[in-house]
């Protein structure tokens, strides 16, 4: 174990103040039919539906979770954690904050993250000690096709030259997303009420216990969708990996609060 010097909760609320520093807001812009006219119908039927068009031009997206949990490995229990996660549009950025105490004692923490075209992992214990501080191709890779799962929630970067669009049918349209040398690819699947359903991807590694990495299909659940801040937003999240022979959800959660716009960083509700 690495002494570490800073929490990685001053580190995440410091990468949200740069990222809003980069992405200034513009107010009293819109959206309309027409911003998303050219994506394919099943994202045009998303976006009409769900309540985007007329709402204000969206730069970032701060998601407020409660009854999160993680597994660690599929024999072990769900361990609750506390979750927080912001989003950016402008330059595609995905942060996301962890925190509990292990056996209600011993303080862990982790910071999950795509920003400026780099995937980290850190988790610390005692918020002294790095126990796991994963980088390198695999992870920026990772880290992107993670982010490319929220982009029905970033319209801004639906529209965006670094999104690449090919309708499957009228329930399912494939997408490519290039950052910074970063390229991957997955499906997004709509129900009948053109709610957003399910993400897969065969782009996502996992992380094997030799060090080593493996691409496995990767997926996430959405489900009970209900109206917050005038948009219909999925309450329920569940992510899966699916391996050959077995699937493995590691992460649920109910989303609490959806913000937009937001201009200072905080892991407190309302702000």
């Amino acid at each position: 174990m690495i002494s570490g010097c800073n929490s990685l909760k001053m580190t995440y609320l410091s990468e949200i103040g740069r990222s809003i520093t980069e992405s200034p807001i513009k107010k009293d812009e819109f959206y309309t039919k027409d911003d998303f006219s050219a994506l394919p119908l099943p994202l045009q039927k998303y976006f009409r539906n769900c309540g985007y068009i007329g709402k204000e031009k969206i730069e970032n997206i701060k998601i407020d979770y409660c009854h999160s949990f993680i597994k660690m490995a599929p024999e072990k229990r769900w361990l609750k954690i506390d979750y927080y996660q912001v989003n950016f549009t402008r330059n595609p950025t995905r942060l996301a904050y962890i925190s509990n105490k292990i056996l209600g004692i011993f303080p862990f923490e982790g910071r999950d993250k795509y920003q400026d075209g780099k995937g980290n992992m850190t988790i610390r214990l005692l918020k002294t000690f790095t126990v796991a501080d994963a980088k390198g191709k695999e992870m920026d890779e990772s880290a992107l096709v993670t982010l490319l799962g929220d982009v029905p929630f970033m319209p801004g970067l639906v529209t965006d030259p670094r999104m690449e669009w090919k309708s499957i049918d009228d329930y399912a349209v494939e997408a490519k997303i290039s950052d910074k040398g970063n390229v991957v690819t997955g499906i997004f699947y709509f129900n009948d009420n053109h709610e957003y359903i399910r993400f897969t991807t065969e782009d996502r590694y996992y992380s094997q216990k030799d060090g080593g990495y493996q691409k496995v299909k990767w997926s996430v659940e959405l489900s009970d969708f209900k109206e917050i801040n005038g948009i219909k937003f999925p309450e329920n999240v569940k992510v899966i990996w699916h391996f050959d022979d077995e699937d493995f959800a590691y992460f649920k959660a109910q989303i609490k609060d959806v913000q937009y716009n937001i201009n200072e960083p905080s892991t407190n509700p309302h702000r």
